[in-house]
């Protein structure tokens, strides 16, 4: 197979029946090089999406439900806290 270029680096990658082999034409401390690029080119990828995606939050369904009873929960709570001022106000205001 061709060699794939990595950041700086270029590395071959070979099918076998164990998954895929990597070998880097300068050997093991190449490989650990482009293992970090790859990883920082990675993180830059997921960077630039989240950048795209600013401001428009993706949840999964399970998330997104659960994130909903938590504002329910807090609307409810809030709501609680309002009704018990007023009554406190009230009763010092009575008292």
């Amino acid at each position: 197979m061709e060699g794939v270029q990595i950041g700086d680096s270029k590395v071959k990658l070979k099918g076998s029946l164990y998954g895929l082999q990597i070998t880097h034409s300068q050997g093991k401390l190449g490989m650990n090089q482009a293992s970090k690029e790859l990883r920082g080119e990675r993180w830059n990828m997921e960077n630039e999406e989240m950048e795209r995606t600013k401001g428009r939050i993706a949840y999964d369904d399970e998330e997104r439900g659960m994130i909903l009873e938590l504002e329910e929960e807090r609307k409810k709570k809030r709501a609680d806290e309002v009704v018990c001022e007023k009554l406190h106000n009230e009763r010092r205001r009575r008292g």
